[in-house]
C-alpha cells in the first residue's frame, strides 16, 4: 500500500468488538502515515471516545454489543456534524448499508474491507481535511508572507539582512511559542497542540512583529515595517483567498495595508469593519473584552490610513502609543492628576468628557473614538452615572457618522447592568465569532 503525502496528519479512531479487527484498521491506518489514537469494543464506547479524543476520522463496525454502530453514528454527528466515520459492515442487507449513509457516515465497506479501497478513503479525508483546517490555513497565509520577504530581500539585500531575517524567526520559535519552522522557513504548528485560532492568530503577529524589529537596525523601524507590508502587499490576493471564513486579524500596521490595498480613505475601512463586526457609522459598540487588544486593533486600521481619532483612557498617552502602535490621536487622560502638556480630566467628570467628544465629532464628523475608561468612570462614580454619559454620547453621534468603540469585561458587571447597555448598543464579542458566525454576519 502506497503512502501519500501533502494531506493532514490524521487522528483516528478504530471501532470493532473484535480486537483483530481493529488491529487490522489499525495497521491500514498506520500504513497511511497517521495516528490511532484510541480504539473501542461498543458504540457506546465510541460515542464517549470521539467526544473525548475528537479525532479527525472514525472506522467502525456495525453489529457491537451495547450500542450498535448505526446508534453510534447517529449520536457522533449529532454530536458532531462534521464526522468523518467510515462503516465497515458484514451485513448483506443492503437497507443497512442506506441507514448508515442516511444518518451522516462517510462511507461503507465491506467487511473484511479492502486495504486499498479503505487506504483510499483515509487519503481523501486527510487532503480535504487539510483543505478545512483553519489552523493549517492560518500557519499557511503566514508562511506565504515570511516566503515573499525573504525572496526580495534575497534579490535586493545583502546576506546578513537574509540572516536576520532567519535568525528572528528560529529565535522566536524556540521560545516555546507552539510552532516549528523549517530551513525554508515554513512554519506549522507543533504536533498535539491544540490552537484557539484567536490565540494562534495573536502567535503568528508577534512572529511577524518580531521579524519586523529584527530588521529594523538594518533599515530602521518604519523601512522594516515597509518591508513587510510590501511582502504582504505581494502575497494578499492569494492570502485573501485562503483567509475567506477565518477572519484573521493582522497587526494594525499591517492591517493597515489591506485598507490602501483596496482604498486608503475612511470608506474602505468602514467597509472592512462592517464585514467583520457590524460596524456602521453614526453608533456606539460595546467591545466585550478584558483586554481592549481588539478595540485597539479596529482604531488603528482607522487612524494609520488618516482617518482623525481620540482616545480617552485611564492610561498614560505616551503609553497607550507604546503599547498599541495607533496612528495619530487626540488623547484625554482619566486622572485627577494635573500633568503639564495633557488634558487631564478627572473620571467623576463626565459632563466635561461629553463636552470633548461633542466638540470633536462637530470638527470631525467621520471620526473614531475610543472610550477606553468606562470601567474606571464606573468604579469612580456609579454605574447610573456612566449609562447617562454613554447615553449622552449615543445621541450626538446619531447624529454624525463617526464610530464610538467601548471596550468592557462583561465579568466586572451584573446581568442586570449588561442587559440596560446592550439594549442601546451593540456587543461585540471577539472570541465569540468564530468563522461561521462572521460568515453569517458578512451576508447581513
Amino acid at each position: 500500500m502506497q503512502r501519500v503525502t501533502g494531506g493532514k496528519a490524521l487522528k483516528v479512531i478504530v471501532v470493532d468488538d473484535v480486537s483483530l479487527m481493529r488491529r487490522v484498521y489499525a495497521d491500514i491506518v498506520k500504513a497511511k502515515g497517521h495516528e490511532v489514537v484510541g480504539e473501542a469494543a461498543t458504540g457506546r464506547e465510541a460515542v464517549q471516545s470521539y467526544k473525548d479524543l475528537r479525532p479527525d476520522m472514525v472506522i467502525m463496525d456495525v453489529v457491537m454489543p451495547d450500542a450498535t454502530g448505526l446508534e453510534a453514528v447517529k449520536s457522533i454527528i449529532s454530536f458532531d456534524p462534521d464526522a468523518k466515520i467510515v462503516i465497515i459492515s458484514a451485513a448483506e442487507d443492503e437497507s443497512v448499508l442506506d441507514d448508515a449513509l442516511a444518518l451522516g457516515a462517510r462511507a461503507v465497506l465491506r467487511k473484511p474491507p479492502d486495504p486499498d479501497r479503505l487506504g483510499e478513503l483515509i487519503d481523501k479525508i486527510s487532503f480535504e481535511a487539510k483543505e478545512r483546517d483553519p489552523v493549517a490555513r492560518m500557519t499557511a497565509i503566514y508562511t506565504s508572507i515570511l516566503h515573499e520577504l525573504r525572496s526580495f530581500i534575497k534579490r535586493y539585500f545583502t546576506k546578513e539582512v537574509d540572516e536576520a531575517l532567519v535568525q528572528s524567526v528560529r529565535t522566536f520559535v524556540r521560545k516555546g511559542t507552539g510552532l516549528e519552522v523549517n530551513d525554508e522557513l515554513s512554519l506549522k504548528p507543533v504536533e498535539g497542540e491544540h490552537w484557539d485560532l484567536h490565540e494562534l492568530n495573536e502567535r503568528l503577529n508577534d512572529l511577524l512583529e518580531a521579524v519586523r524589529d529584527a530588521l529594523a537596525p538594518h533599515h530602521g523601524a518604519n523601512q522594516a515595517g515597509e518591508l513587510v507590508r510590501e511582502a504582504f502587499k505581494l502575497v494578499y490576493q492569494r492570502a485573501e483567498k485562503e483567509a475567506e471564513g477565518l477572519s484573521i486579524m493582522f497587526p494594525p500596521w499591517l492591517e493597515a495595508e489591506v485598507v490602501r490595498i483596496e482604498r486608503a480613505n475612511w470608506e474602505a475601512n468602514l467597509d472592512l469593519m462592517k464585514k467583520r463586526y457590524g460596524l456602521k457609522g453614526g453608533h456606539i459598540f460595546l467591545v466585550d473584552e478584558a483586554e481592549p487588544k481588539e478595540s485597539y486593533r479596529i482604531f488603528s486600521a482607522f487612524t494609520l490610513t488618516g482617518s482623525p481619532g481620540m482616545i480617552i483612557s485611564r492610561t498614560s498617552p505616551k503609553e497607550v502609543q507604546e503599547r498599541n502602535k495607533t496612528g495619530p490621536a487626540a488623547m484625554i487622560w482619566l486622572t485627577f492628576n494635573k500633568v503639564q502638556g495633557f488634558d487631564c480630566i478627572e473620571p467623576t467628570g463626565g459632563g466635561l468628557i461629553y463636552k470633548r467628544v461633542s466638540e470633536y465629532i462637530k470638527a470631525h464628523e467621520k471620526a473614531i473614538i475610543l472610550i477606553d475608561g468606562l470601567e474606571y468612570m464606573i468604579s469612580q462614580t456609579t454605574f447610573g452615572g456612566a449609562q447617562k454619559f454613554l447615553q449622552a454620547i449615543h445621541d450626538e453621534v446619531m447624529l454624525s457618522s463617526a464610530i464610538v468603540i467601548v471596550p468592557l469585561d462583561s465579568g466586572v458587571l451584573d446581568q442586570k447592568q449588561m442587559h440596560f447597555l446592550s439594549r442601546e448598543l451593540k456587543v461585540i464579542k471577539p472570541k465569540e465569532m468564530a468563522p461561521k458566525a462572521r460568515a453569517k454576519d458578512e451576508g447581513k
